[in-house]
């Protein structure tokens, strides 16, 4: 079963952060994605998001919202939406590179899966 959590981080122009896989990740490498990741034992999937957000980007995020939860069998992943959060990006290993992208023009970017629908949908 994968767990995960992940997060549309709003600034106060609107625009969603977005991060660059590495080209040598297991799953979609080279692909724009959330910031998030796996839940682990004994976690909920807010502390999960919040732990993987800071790893991630060094931000730090308050009060995400629930907006949607893909339950599939072999899934849980909850996706969570913020304008809360403060600090200054900096991207970890599991990326290369970082990007604040309005939700209408995400269909210029080479995404991961259903993300193109979600930003619409839920971050527009």
């Amino acid at each position: 079963m994968i767990k995960a959590s992940v997060v549309f981080i709003l600034n106060n122009l609107g625009q969603i952060l977005l991060l660059k896989r590495i080209e040598g990740d297991c799953w979609q490498p080279g692909k724009w994605g959330l910031p998030g990741g796996g839940v682990n034992k004994g976690e909920t999937h807010e502390e999960a998001v919040a732990r993987e957000i800071k790893e991630e980007t060094n931000l730090s995020i308050f009060a995400p919202k629930v907006v949607h939860v893909l339950d599939e069998p072999g899934y849980d992943v909850k996706y969570f939406i913020t304008k809360n959060f403060f600090g200054t990006v900096k991207i970890d290993w599991e990326h290369t590179d970082y990007k604040w992208i309005y939700p209408k023009e995400i269909n210029q970017s080479e995404c991961t899966p259903n993300l193109r629908n979600l930003a619409l949908k839920y971050a527009s």
